[in-house]
């Protein structure tokens, strides 16, 4: 079975088609699946064709040209979850895992990972109609495609990296740019506590 590829946003302000290209290129290195992401550069649904062979997936394979400008520049991650929630039926791309290129994207070579959370509060997942709350986290550009494809096809492993950045930015005091708890996180921890330097 085909992939669908994973809708890559730019919501930054001011990015240039070098960035991007740079970005795109930089999560395909190493990367088995060509085409994983697939770059929204407008508010139209696009038709994409699926792949007869189960190893690509139809995204946008770099470099780009003639790319001005993103209808979703300046727009939030919430806004662009609810564009691929509210797609047609036929569109071949994931709905629920996404990525973003953010007014930080460049400056610290991030590519932001998004999902929506497959749990409901009590634990249980959720039917493939339910649409949870949106979580996310940046993660370094080279680390995209990986992290992308882990977590959208294991829930688990898109806690594990949200918990691992998030304690991370505990531990050096840096701005926490992520949305979301994971789920399994018990905030008494020893691990929580080493974190951040209590131990």
């Amino acid at each position: 079975m085909p992939w669908a590829p994973y809708a890559l946003f730019v919501i930054a302000r001011d990015l240039s088609v070098e960035a991007i290209n740079k970005k795109l290129q930089q999560a395909y290195s190493g990367e088995m699946i060509p085409g994983l992401f697939y770059l929204v550069t407008g508010d139209e649904y696009p038709v994409l064709t699926e792949p007869d062979d189960s190893m690509k997936a139809g995204g946008t394979i770099p470099p780009i040209t003639g790319f001005t400008a993103s209808s979703f520049s300046g727009k939030t991650i919430e806004e662009a979850a609810a564009w691929l929630q509210n797609g047609p039926e036929w569109l071949f791309l994931d709905r629920k895992n996404f990525a973003v290129l953010d007014d930080n994207s460049e400056a610290k070579d991030t590519i932001t990972i998004c999902r929506r959370n497959p749990r409901k509060a009590d634990g249980t997942i959720r039917s493939k109609d339910e649409y949870g709350e949106v979580q996310f986290y940046p993660c370094t550009a080279d680390e995209a495609g990986n992290c992308m494809i882990v977590g959208a096809t294991m829930a688990a492993k898109f806690d594990d990296y949200l918990d691992i950045y998030q304690l991370q930015q505990v531990h050096y005091r840096e701005p926490d740019l992520s949305r979301g708890k994971p789920y399994y996180r018990l905030p008494e921890s020893a691990e929580w506590d080493y974190w951040r330097g209590e131990e």
